[in-house]
Parts: structure tokens; C-alpha cells; sequence
């Protein structure tokens, strides 16, 4: 039986990629020079079998890498010049924070679940809603964004709504991207130009931050609702799940990949990370490390042999019943295996 890591949130510094796992309290980070994964430790004030703490881009802010709550109530931070863990409870209950911008000495956060915006501030580690006029924003936000300048677009959960947040003035205003009921979302964007998708015929559309107009770009990219962007592409899968889709933004052009999973598995994957480093595209596609260049895709690194030791130190060291759940899951940090196993231990 395979246990593979998984991204939830991860960061590129220098030459290491920083990450959550996702179904479990865990901090890793992978060389991209030696291709290991080491175990760094797990976040405090954090259940060891905790899931999903994390959610999209962790940032870095100098030397301190801060990663979004989702269902943490905390803002959890690796210290990168001292390897120290720092935790600050900013909420009662999970955050659901998915997405968030740096500006300034401020995070500013968004969520799918609230229109609410908030900020956390990275000298003194005051967090706060963030008072805008949001009085259209009767709902939260789609996982995409693009920020430009001293503004931030976003778009509202299944709407046709385009938001537009100013940082400096902290004003919040609205354009309407058709007439209709279409369901757009933002998968990028490139100086004025905001990169948006029609959720309905998987057409996509650049609305031009000068002109305020939207065009059509004649390209279909039928991708899931994960996407992530770096310098030069837009990286996602279409709808299935099976295929990953490549938007190169100079040209336009689109790559597609084959299925990467097995044949006989019907299980459906998505992008969990993606980045550029040394002229080259990498991004973590079926638990795996992929890098394409010149059009060539190479499997750089599988590492789901990594994990299993961790998996039953882990699961031997959580005591199960302070572990704050009635009922556990069978998955892939704690399994059956693993629970006869604690017991024997114990």
C-alpha cells in the first residue's frame, strides 16, 4: 500500500522547498539540488494527527516562512535563520484563510468561505479583520487571485463578480464580467492583463486593468479549480482530474500531459505545488516532483518511500487518546496497521 506525501502549503527558498503535509501535523523540506526530503518537526500547539492546517502559498516574509490557517486557529511560522517553530492563536475556531498577499509588513488573507478580509502583521503579530466595503461580497472568494501593484484582484465564489481591493486605501470595488450567470474565476495574470476562466464553456478571458474591458483569448482550458501561476506559467488540471494543462503566457501556447497515475487506479489527481527554479518549471503532480523545460517532462523525484517511517513514528507517538477525536479515519498517516501497532506499543 502506497502513503504518499502530500502538499497543502509550500514555499521556495533559495535552493529548498518548504512544506505542510496534509494529513498530518508535519513540517518538510525537499533539496531540489539532492532531490531528499528531510522531516523538520511538528507545529506546536497542533495535534500530531491534525489535518489540512494549511492551505495554498505558504509566504515568506525575511527569514520566516508563514503558512495560512485553514483549519488551524493558528498562524504557525518556521524561523529560517534560528530552525525555531513560532505559534500565535489568532482564532477561536479554524480560520479557513486560503489564500494571502504580502504588502508591506502585512499578510492580507482571504477565504472561500467569508467575504471577510484580514491582515496579520508581520512585525508585532497583531491579526485583524481588515474594515472595507464589502457590501457586494455576500460570499467568500475563489482560490485564484492576481496581484498588481498596490491591488489585488479577486473574483467572488461561483459569481461573475471581479473585486478589486486597494491596499493603500483599503476601498473595495466591483465590475460586473458579463451580463449574465457565468462563473469566472482568476487563474493569473501578467502586467494589467488579469487571466480569468469561464467556468461554463472553459473559455479563457483577460480583462485589462487600464481599459476595464474583458476579451476573449480563444483558448479552452478546462481545468479544476486548483491552479498556480508563477513568472511565466499557468499550471492546472482540466475538470477530470487527468490531465495536467500548461499555459504558457508569452505565446499562449498550451501543453498537455498525459494521465501520470497509474492505469489501473481511477483515482483523480491535482496540481499541490508548482514554481520556476534555474529556467525551469517544477511542480508536484501525483505525489511526485516533475520538471519540464524545452517541452520535455522528466520525473525528478518520487518520494512516496519517504514518508512510511514517518508515518509509524508519528502514529506511535500520538497518544490516541489525548488526540481530541471520537472516531479516526483510516488514512494515510494512520491506518489499521498502524493502530494495532500503538496499541502493541503501548
Amino acid at each position: 500500500m502506497r502513503f504518499p506525501l502530500i502538499f497543502e502549503s509550500g514555499c521556495v527558498s533559495d535552493d529548498d522547498v518548504w512544506f505542510s503535509a496534509s494529513d498530518f501535523n508535519g513540517l518538510f523540506k525537499m533539496s531540489l539540488k539532492s532531490k531528499k526530503i528531510e522531516y523538520i518537526g511538528e507545529f506546536p500547539n497542533e495535534n500530531g494527527l491534525k489535518r489540512r492546517m494549511h492551505y495554498g502559498e505558504a509566504l515568506k516574509v525575511g527569514s520566516k516562512i508563514y503558512f495560512l490557517p485553514l483549519e488551524s486557529r493558528y498562524m504557525n511560522i518556521y524561523n529560517l535563520k534560528n530552525n525555531t517553530f513560532e505559534s500565535y492563536c489568532i482564532a477561536q475556531n479554524s480560520c479557513g484563510l486560503t489564500r494571502g498577499v504580502i504588502y508591506g509588513d502585512y499578510i492580507y488573507m482571504f477565504s472561500t468561505r467569508k467575504s471577510d478580509t484580514y491582515r496579520y502583521n508581520t512585525v508585532n503579530n497583531v491579526f485583524e479583520k481588515v474594515p472595507i466595503n464589502n457590501e457586494m461580497s455576500k460570499r467568500g472568494y475563489c482560490h485564484g487571485y492576481y496581484k498588481y501593484k498596490n491591488m489585488i484582484y479577486l473574483i467572488q465564489y461561483k459569481s461573475n463578480i471581479l473585486c478589486q481591493l486597494d491596499f493603500d486605501n483599503l476601498k473595495m470595488n466591483y465590475f460586473y464580467l458579463s451580463k449574465n450567470t457565468d462563473e469566472f474565476q482568476i487563474i493569473g495574470g501578467k502586467k494589467e492583463l488579469v487571466y480569468v476562466i469561464n467556468q461554463k464553456n472553459s473559455m479563457i478571458y483577460t480583462w485589462n486593468i487600464k481599459t476595464e474591458n474583458l476579451q476573449p483569448q480563444n483558448i479552452f482550458y478546462p481545468m479544476k479549480l486548483n491552479s498556480w501561476q508563477t513568472d511565466q506559467y499557468i499550471v492546472g488540471n482540466n475538470k477530470m482530474g487527468e490531465k495536467l494543462q500548461i499555459l504558457y503566457l508569452d505565446n499562449h501556447n498550451i501543453i498537455n500531459t498525459d494521465v501520470f497515475q497509474n492505469e489501473n487506479s481511477k483515482e483523480q489527481y491535482i496540481i499541490q505545488f508548482a514554481f520556476e527554479y534555474q529556467s525551469s518549471l517544477y511542480f508536484i503532480f501525483n505525489n511526485a516532483l516533475y520538471s519540464i523545460k524545452d517541452g520535455i517532462i522528466l520525473l525528478e523525484c518520487d518520494y512516496d518511500k519517504e514518508l512510511e517511517k514517518i508515518r509509524l513514528d508519528i502514529a506511535q507517538n500520538t497518544d490516541l487518546k489525548e488526540s481530541g477525536f471520537d472516531v479516526l479515519d483510516e488514512g494515510k498517516v494512520l491506518n489499521l496497521d498502524c493502530f494495532l501497532k500503538c496499541v502493541l506499543c503501548n
